[in-house]
């Protein structure tokens, strides 16, 4: 009986743990989805001769995990 009290109290930890994170991810996602197009945006109406912004946009855009299609 104490295992499988035990193994129940593990179980619902368990599931509180990736309810958690899921939320956090979900949380943190919305910001950074937002961050990625208006660097799109930015990166796409800068001129081509200004190599020193857009390797500083591409690194943000690195820093928060982003990738180019």
């Amino acid at each position: 009986m104490f295992v499988y009290v035990q193994q129940q109290r593990a179980h619902r930890l368990a599931v509180q743990r990736v309810s958690f994170v899921n939320r956090v991810s979900h949380e943190l996602r919305t910001p950074l989805t937002n961050m990625l197009l208006n660097l799109d945006v930015v990166e796409d109406s800068l001129p081509e001769t200004e190599k020193q912004p857009a390797s500083r946009l591409a690194l943000v855009r690195e820093e928060a995990g982003g990738w180019r299609v």
